[in-house]
């Protein structure tokens, strides 16, 4: 059984881009679909960036905060 990682707003993520650096930001926004599930997460970048990314991108920075 493969389980989704689910973020919150606040939370502190890393995205990460095939072939790209990681890129350090905060969760500001989640879409979510008809049953709830989150699709989409819109992060802010620690530069001031603002980004849309789906699960698969994003991984938790904080991780003794779980």
């Amino acid at each position: 059984m493969i389980m989704t990682i689910k973020f919150k707003i606040g939370d502190r993520v890393m995205y990460r881009d095939i072939g790209e650096k990681p890129l350090i930001g905060t969760i500001t926004d989640v879409t979510r679909d008809g049953s709830g599930e989150p699709t989409r997460y819109t992060v802010k970048l620690d530069g001031g960036r603002t980004i849309g990314c789906i699960p698969d991108e994003l991984a938790h920075l904080e991780l003794d905060k779980l």
